[in-house]
């Protein structure tokens, strides 16, 4: 017996294998070999194009999500795989291939939300209001400045906070010791209310997506299969080979022709699937 368990697979007749794995209320992920399986920008509906045999054609620079929701247990391990090349007659180009991570109630993670900086717990020094492009802190003596960080709020010494949804804007200009406290000058209004005495952190951006399968990849001319492993849920951060903190659900994520995006670059993929490793 093999030891994978196949959960999505790319046709409506064979979909029904996933519901017997399933728990209930999962939603099954159908259609990937039809245009009607994707869910992309409307605008850009002319660039996505699926064939009788069930080959996606994507025109020009192209973003594109499978249509379902996959619930998935982030204890586990899986395996994302899929083949793809350009066009015949067409540039080659470069892509990604992963996941759109979501919780429970289907919200996106984005990774400031669970990019923790270590060793930065602290607590605001005074209020802190939406307009304030000036927060005071106790201590922000391991703090960082550039455009990639933020300030989360309300959170947990052992990180039962993330995905933390409550954050500053993106951007620290400037961090300056005063007296018994410390300034943190912000790119941006703060956009958060806040009490003195709350703990916070610093977080971190990071990749958008999760990328077990193809991150920026040379786009090949023959057909070559392209896979990875994504791994058990992590503590934190934002990795390309496993869970964000607080995943439950995903879809799947193409982001096409992502090097020169011009008109005369197309990507083709079939046979994409996600397996459970046993």
């Amino acid at each position: 017996m093999s030891v994978f368990r196949r959960l999505s697979l790319l046709t409506a007749a064979t979909a029904a294998v996933v519901g017997m794995n399933a728990a209930a209320g999962d939603v099954a992920v159908n259609d990937l070999d039809k245009v009607s399986g994707w869910i992309l920008d409307p605008a850009k509906s002319a660039q996505l194009k699926v064939d009788e045999a069930g080959t996606i054609e994507a025109k020009g620079q192209l973003i594109f999500f499978s249509r379902d929701f996959i619930n998935i247990d982030p204890g586990k391990k899986y395996r994302l795989s899929g083949q793809f090349r350009s066009t015949p007659g067409t540039k080659g180009d470069r892509f990604f291939f992963g996941f759109q991570p979501f919780d429970a109630r289907r919200k996106p993670i984005q990774p400031e939300m669970i990019g923790m900086v270590s060793g930065t717990d602290t607590e605001l020094a005074a209020p802190c209001e939406p307009a304030d492009k000036m927060i005071k802190v106790v201590d922000a003596s391991m703090w960082l400045t550039g455009n990639k960080y933020c300030v989360a709020f309300n959170i947990d010494a052992a990180g039962t906070d993330l995905p933390n949804r409550t954050l500053s804007s993106t951007g620290i200009k400037a961090l300056k010791a005063a007296g018994s406290s410390y300034e943190v000058e912000l790119d941006k209004p703060c956009g958060v209310s806040s009490a003195a005495g709350t703990k916070i952190r610093l977080h971190q951006t990071g990749n958008t997506f999760i990328y077990p399968a193809a991150e920026y990849a040379e786009v090949p001319t023959a057909w070559q299969e392209f896979s990875g492993i994504i791994n058990p849920e992590a503590a934190s951060g934002s990795p390309r080979d496993a869970w964000w903190k607080g995943t439950k659900t995903c879809r799947i994520i193409i982001l096409a022709n992502y090097g020169q995006g011009t008109a005369e670059t197309a990507l083709q993929a079939k046979n994409i699937k996600l397996e459970e490793l046993e």
